[in-house]
């Protein structure tokens, strides 16, 4: 599999301005992002061809973690959270 067309870009670690911070990976369209919020929660962004974010692995500012999937449009059709998240604190 050739990755001549992909581009990684490793972004500075306080870009307020885009609300990015972490790396990105894409080729015609963002595929791949991890970043941190201006609230401190971090996210793992897996996108599809169009650049559409489908899976989002996120952890909260209180240490609460998520896993959600998401149709094409962005709407989240299914979330898995932690059964007891007094147990994470």
């Amino acid at each position: 599999m050739a990755l001549t067309n992909q581009i990684v870009q490793l972004a500075g670690l306080d870009d307020k301005e885009d609300r990015f911070a972490g790396l990105d990976v894409s080729d015609s369209k963002r595929r791949l992002g991890v970043e941190r919020a201006d609230d401190g929660t971090t996210s793992v962004s897996l996108m599809d061809a169009n650049g559409n974010k489908r899976i989002v692995m996120q952890v909260a500012p209180d240490g609460v973690p998520s896993l959600s999937f998401l149709d094409d449009r962005g709407k989240i059709i299914h979330s898995v959270l932690p059964s007891r998240t007094d147990e994470l604190r």
